[in-house]
């Protein structure tokens, strides 16, 4: 069968944290729209406000968004803080009613910045960012998973109980999740214990869920990827490039400084 250049023809994606046009948000819902998909995705602008960077001018944000989207293609997006408890459970809600289902969920939100070193550490602290950046993942997870089980509020899974299948499973016919982590295993993220911890929590639950998903469904290998391994294979990619133009032509400084900073998650 030929490649289709919308492999994601009449696919639904959910995609949080989308708020600013350079966010990995962003660029992630934008892909997804370019390859064929209806968007749905979750922002909350307050958070960016309190940020360095602060917030983006979020009519500007869907424009760019839609605009990629083939014409046939619907769009959709909320405004919700996923601290709430129940707000995955809305999110997914709301995410079901654009076309009936969600085929792909993207979990890129994070609460950023408030933290500091161990020192700093409150539980105040620590749950406000597990609340944003784990739990309501795990939970927008469960709520995704429950399209393609079935299961409701039944008796919970002993540890070590295995999942039972009655049937061969189609990946094909099977939802597709992506979690994304931080740089929390390749060095210190220094005043960042809060976050770090939060994302690691993600990444390493990333085999676990899969293997105790619910009677009669089944996922293909989940993805949590650190988007910042690949922001630094392209700096040293260009900065290859610049050095060996340097070396031909013998005119050109080696000064990467200019390079902007790695866009925080």
């Amino acid at each position: 069968m030929p490649f289709s250049s919308l492999p994601l023809l009449r696919k639904t994606a959910l995609v949080t944290g989308v708020s600013r046009r350079k966010g990995i948000g962003f660029a992630v819902a934008h892909h997804f729209a370019e390859l064929g998909a209806n968007v749905f995705i979750q922002h909350y602008s307050p958070h960016d406000d309190e940020q360095p960077w602060g917030s983006d001018d979020l009519g500007e944000v869907l424009v760019g968004i839609t605009s990629a989207q083939i014409a046939d293609a619907v769009f959709g997006d909320v405004s919700l803080d996923l601290a709430v408890p129940d707000s995955a459970s809305l999110l997914m809600e709301a995410a079901c009613g654009l076309t009936g289902g969600v085929d792909i969920l993207a979990c890129n939100h994070a609460r950023s910045g408030s933290d500091g070193s161990i020192f700093d550490m409150t539980p105040e602290l620590l749950d406000g960012h597990w609340q944003v950046n784990t739990r309501s993942t795990l939970l927008l997870t469960r709520a995704f998973a429950e399209q393609f089980s079935g299961h409701r509020d039944t008796a919970p899974r002993r540890p070590g109980e295995r999942p039972e299948h009655a049937v061969p499973v189609d990946e094909f016919a099977t939802g597709r999740v992506i979690w994304m982590t931080s740089g929390q295993l390749h060095g210190a993220m220094q005043g960042e214990v809060t976050y770090a911890a939060s994302k690691a929590a993600r990444a390493g639950v990333t085999p676990t869920w899969p293997a105790n998903s619910w009677r009669g469904a089944s996922f293909s290998p989940p993805s949590t990827p650190d988007p910042s391994i690949r922001d630094i294979w392209i700096r040293k990619r260009r900065i290859a490039r610049l050095r060996r133009f340097k070396n031909s032509c013998g005119t050109l400084r080696s000064d990467v400084s200019g390079f902007p900073p790695t866009p925080r998650v």
